[in-house]
């Protein structure tokens, strides 16, 4: 019994099963390499499973940009295995559009709504293709009807908008955002890019009133919290834009991002010694971030305490000889020191590491 169960227990099926559980696991949690992986093996154990070909594309998808073209071949696959799954045909549909394969984009919005004529994505895909080819007013048109049959359905409302922005008519993408907002109440996406066209108008004011609706709903978002802190800094707030810097080190402890920010923010303001112990905060908490050391030792070389700051480089490059910012600090110092020759030997060494860099090349 105990082998038979152990059989059946590391079965095909049963595998496939787990790596996509764990892979569903992982896309929830937005840790899209880990999803990528465990979807792959579930397509090494049924290559025409199409379902495992569609999740494995929207890991890619979630991926970002560089993983698009994985994406788009892991949705054809799917769509070639099945082609009722429909929500294939529009990945594939929205890749098109980026591409700028409007025709192609267009001809898997038909197919879609030949199967699903209420289809609100293919709705949205088809006003997306033709926006793209120009025909504003049809494309306008499809999301008008798909806002009237589906008012509680967010995205035709952010295409609108999307398009009367283009179309240089900002009252309008104004009036379709606060109507998907309407749709959705506790829609992020809405707020922040509503809050996006206030800031573009000089409404700063509006602008954080938004930002602000939006961490009600989703409180210590970090990407909320810089978006307002950078509306606050841009329009002359520095003490809101400072304790909104401030949240989001509390948001994140362990995270460089916010220690980094705030330093910025403080060296804008000519407080040096504000970011330095921001700095020193952030790796206590953050030990092995190399970004922070480098931008303290950058602080230090500003402030002329280049034996602090060559202190730091050089923790940096124990760990990471070939760091090619830590190198062209070095540089740096020795320069203040007049070490003419060794300070040539790190800038050509930080060219190397980075010949892109423009930095080592100015010195």
């Amino acid at each position: 019994l105990l082998l038979t169960f152990s059989a059946c227990s590391s079965s095909p099926e049963k595998k496939l099963a787990n790596h996509m559980q764990r892979g569903a696991e992982y896309l929830k949690a937005e840790k899209y390499r880990e999803a990528v992986i465990e979807f792959k093996n579930a397509v090494q154990i049924a290559p025409t499973n199409a379902d495992s070909r569609y999740n494995l594309g929207m890991a890619y998808l979630k991926s970002g940009p560089s993983s698009y073209k994985a994406a788009y071949n892991e949705f054809s696959a799917a769509a070639e295995l099945s082609p009722g799954l429909l929500d294939a045909q529009l990945r594939i549909g929205e890749l098109l559009i980026l591409a700028r394969e409007y025709d192609k984009a267009m001809e898997k919005a038909d197919l879609v709504l030949g199967k699903d004529k209420d289809n609100i994505d293919a709705k949205v895909l088809k006003a997306s293709a033709l926006a793209g080819k120009k025909e504003y007013n049809k494309a306008l048109d499809i999301l008008d009807e798909a806002m009237r049959s589906h008012p509680e359905a967010v995205k035709p409302y952010m295409t609108a908008a999307a398009l009367h922005i283009a179309l240089r008519e900002p009252e309008k993408a104004e009036a379709a955002y606060k109507k998907a907002i309407e749709a959705k109440k506790d829609a992020i996406e809405p707020r922040i890019a509503l809050a996006g066209l206030y800031f573009s108008r000089s409404m700063a004011g509006k602008a954080a009133e938004e930002l602000n609706s939006a961490l009600q709903i989703r409180p210590n978002d970090v990407d909320i919290l810089t978006a307002l802190a950078s509306v606050y800094t841009l329009s002359g707030d520095f003490v809101k834009a400072e304790s909104t810097l401030k949240a989001i080190v509390e948001a994140q402890p362990k995270g460089f991002r916010g220690y980094l920010m705030l330093a910025e923010f403080y060296i804008s303001r000519g407080k040096n010694a504000e970011a330095e112990g921001t700095l020193k905060a952030g790796f206590e908490k953050n030990p092995e971030s190399v970004v922070l050391k480098n931008r303290l030792a950058e602080v230090l070389i500003n402030d002329k305490r280049e034996d602090e700051a060559l202190a730091q480089i050089e923790g940096v490059l124990k760990k990471k000889p070939q760091d090619y910012y830590a190198l062209y600090l070095k540089g740096r110092v020795l320069l203040m020191k007049k070490k003419v020759s060794e300070a040539i030997e790190q800038l050509n060494a930080s060219m190397k590491e980075n010949p892109n860099f423009a930095g080592s090349h100015l010195q």
